[in-house]
């Protein structure tokens, strides 16, 4: 995790945290910041629930339908 806005001692903080494995979801938001950070542990399903609620963040689509995209793209130099 890169955030600017934290010092040196708080960096290794939320380190430490992401790094436990007693923890499954670490959240940083600088107090003078727009930008947040998180961290989910894979194997913590409640964990992986509560980011998707608060990030909106959605599982990615799966290779076959990434290729689909690409075949249906116009080629280099044609239009749509």
């Amino acid at each position: 995790m890169k955030i600017p806005a934290l010092s040196l001692l708080e960096r290794l903080a939320v380190w430490i945290l992401h790094r436990s494995s007693r923890t499954g979801l670490v959240i940083v938001k600088p107090r003078d910041c727009t930008q947040m950070s998180y961290s989910v542990h894979q194997e913590d399903a409640e964990a992986q629930q509560i980011a998707n609620e608060v990030f909106g963040y959605n599982e990615p689509d799966p290779p076959s339908l990434e290729l689909e995209r690409l075949y249906h793209l116009p080629a280099y130099g044609e239009e749509r």
